[in-house]
């Protein structure tokens, strides 16, 4: 029996390879290879676990309260394929920051008029008798807070 022990921070998935050589792409090369008495047991430390496609599953999965237990088990096993897990990935805020900021004024703009086109229908409404001092400029649709008196 062989114990070893794997820790891994920042890769985007693990893969163990029975044999052969492997890619440039970390798959192998699809050799088939023969295995006995075959234990791994991997633990993680996040719940967001996917295995790649053509790679074996584990043979028993335990949910822990910090992510999973997985063990892959085989007595006599032979196959061309990995055991692979795909690591989850971190969302990076700024493509997504980016995406917003650049609509950002978009909706700033629309809030605006929409304010503005609201505040000159209540005074056509009211008839302009709630509040004499607001004029609106229909040109550029601008309603000045108050009134503007010139001593003199």
């Amino acid at each position: 029996m062989l114990e070893i022990g794997y820790k891994s921070q920042g890769l985007n998935d693990w893969r163990y390879n029975f044999g052969g050589p492997i890619s440039a792409t970390g798959q192998g090369a699809g050799d088939v290879a023969q295995v006995r008495d075959f234990t791994l047991k991997m633990t993680t430390n996040f719940k967001d676990i996917d295995f790649p496609d053509n790679t074996l599953s584990p043979t028993n999965k335990t949910e822990t309260s910090a992510g999973w237990t997985l063990d892959w088990n085989y007595k006599n096993l032979v196959s061309g394929y990995q055991i692979a897990m795909t690591m989850p990935e971190k969302l990076q805020p700024g493509p997504l920051a980016g995406r917003i900021s650049f609509f950002a004024p978009v909706s700033l703009f629309f809030h605006r008029d929409l304010v503005r086109e609201g505040v000159r229908r209540a005074l056509e409404v009211a008839g302009n008798q709630l509040a004499p001092e607001f004029v609106g400029d229909r040109e550029n649709r601008s309603l000045p807070i108050g009134k503007v008196t010139h001593p003199g």
